[in-house]
């Protein structure tokens, strides 16, 4: 999903203009990523997820492990087990639409897919 849907989906959402929820959405990410900057974790919501920076350690590369690439910090995000929990549902209603829409194969693949859903036994 594009940053312009986001914008139009949060406006429907609260019933406010598309300018509204761009400013309020453009100020929230400006929070995230000042807080990030000084190593805060950011919580979204108490079942969502949370925002934070990993320290990524240089590794050896190349023939002999003669080169070491640099350490550096990343942006990470942790979902929340609820949140987990709610998109393996989700996975769980897509694998119905296909198989109710014919489309076995697919299905079939997806169910082979790391991030498929456990099939209850």
């Amino acid at each position: 999903m594009h940053w312009t849907e986001v914008i139009a989906r949060t406006a429907e959402q609260v019933g406010q203009s598309a300018e509204e929820a761009e400013k309020v959405l453009g100020a929230m990410l400006e929070v995230v990523s000042e807080a990030m900057k000084t190593d805060e974790i950011i919580y979204l919501a108490p079942d969502f997820g949370a925002f934070a920076m990993k320290d990524i350690e240089g590794k050896e590369v190349g023939a002999g492990g003669r080169q070491l690439t640099k350490s550096r910090r990343t942006p990470v995000f942790k979902s929340a087990a609820r949140l987990k929990k709610h998109l393996r549902q989700s996975d769980e209603e897509y694998l119905h639409r296909l198989h109710e829409t014919g489309r076995h194969h697919q299905a079939e693949c997806v169910a082979r897919s790391p991030r498929a859903p456990a099939k209850e036994t």
